[in-house]
């Protein structure tokens, strides 16, 4: 049986059944359908704080509608624009016992609570039977890390992970509790809920901690709120905890379909497709969306802020160099990025990666002008996906 995985089965002469005579063949390939994130947000890294006061927002990578405004309790102020209290930059992971980073992330933000701050946004309110929420933190403190809905009210449909009783826990349904076993430590750790098919499962750094079967998720009551750093209890924001969090998805998916390996390794690529849409109206790579005299591909290499972006220039040393901002890849130089020089400005040739004055790294891309008889230019040409 091979439900709910996808995949294509060849043989000999039977090209659908997989009984075969022994003088026939068969290959079967067969891959899992993964799990779908609803929304995801980075902690910090795809947002702006070069934005305006009160409309500062973190943004979703995966759904987009589902952006979050901070919310500062002790001036009850929305949108309240500054860095200070609501990132921690940056995520300082440390080398601990589970989680030393979030796998493939590069994490230049973490939420940070402290202090009584909180994200917030509309509950989530399309997925009721097969869901997960997840997220990294260091958080010690009983209180809410995520919450979806209201957790405080009997039968709200509400649920989230939170450190209760000073263990990791869950919450679904506003009042059915999952405690865990595992004391938080200061150390980071993938904490992970899961809901299959009513069975409720507790993971963590992606190891079962603790399961019950409280029944199918209820549905959402009308403006319920999803949080991160803080809970909503059906009229107020509260229950608030400390330490950071970061990489916050929701996440749903088929029967038969969740494996325990799916809390691994789940940070995703912001694709260019993705922030053209969201960032600059969807334009080019090559156009120059807010006309600050940078290319969209070059700003969303350096992973840049909207408005005004300084175009890197030749230093004492000829050389000129582009902050890699972590949503391409270093491996991806000459497919999605390449150093290109021109003597004519008309005509550009693309400079190899085996140029000694090259250099390609994580967190930059620089190229060294050497001198000769003709003047000669550089620039960086990005087409990402």
């Amino acid at each position: 049986t091979f439900a709910n995985w996808t995949g294509s089965v060849t043989g000999s002469s039977n090209p659908v059944g997989l009984a075969m005579d022994a003088d026939k063949s068969v290959t079967a390939n067969f891959q899992k359908i993964p799990v779908t994130n609803v929304a995801y947000w980075r902690g910090g890294e795809n947002d702006f704080p070069q934005a305006t006061q009160g409309s500062r927002f973190t943004t979703d990578i995966a759904g987009f509608p589902h952006n979050l405004q901070p919310r500062n309790a002790p001036q009850s102020t929305w949108g309240y624009n500054e860095l200070g209290p609501y990132y921690a930059y940056p995520a300082g992971y440390s080398a601990g016992v589970n989680a030393t980073r979030a796998p493939g992330s590069t994490v230049n933000y973490s939420f940070d609570p402290a202090a009584g701050n909180a994200f917030v946004g509309e509950a989530i309110t399309t997925i009721t039977t097969n869901w997960g929420i997840q997220c990294y933190t260091n958080s010690t403190q009983n209180g809410q890390i995520i919450s979806n809905g209201n957790v405080a009210g009997i039968g709200s449909g509400g649920y989230g992970l939170l450190v209760y009783n000073n263990h990791f826990s869950g919450i679904m349904n506003g009042v059915a509790l999952l405690e865990g076993s595992i004391t938080p430590d200061g150390n980071w750790h993938n904490l992970g809920l899961v809901n299959e098919n009513g069975t409720l499962k507790l993971y963590v750094d992606g190891v079962l901690n603790a399961s019950s079967n409280p029944g199918a998720s209820l549905a959402f009551a009308a403006g319920n709120k999803l949080t991160i750093g803080a809970g909503y209890n059906g009229s107020n924001i509260d229950g608030f905890t400390n330490g950071g969090i970061d990489e916050v998805r929701i996440f749903t998916f088929g029967n038969g379909q969740f494996l325990p390996s799916d809390l691994q390794n789940y940070i995703p690529q912001l694709t260019y497709a993705s922030w053209s849409t969201t960032f600059v109206g969807g334009q080019a790579a090559n156009l120059n969306y807010d006309s600050d005299g940078v290319a969209n591909g070059i700003e969303y290499f350096m992973n840049a802020a909207p408005g005004f972006t300084a175009n890197p220039g030749l230093d004492g040393t000829n050389k000129v160099t582009w902050p890699n901002g972590g949503t391409i890849p270093s491996s991806a130089y000459g497919t999605q990025f390449v150093a290109q020089t021109s003597s004519d400005l008309a005509s550009w040739t693309n400079v190899p990666i085996t140029d000694a004055n090259l250099t390609n790294t994580p967190s930059l891309v620089s190229y060294t002008l050497t001198g000769g008889p003709n003047r000669r230019f550089v620039r960086l040409k990005v087409t990402p996906d």
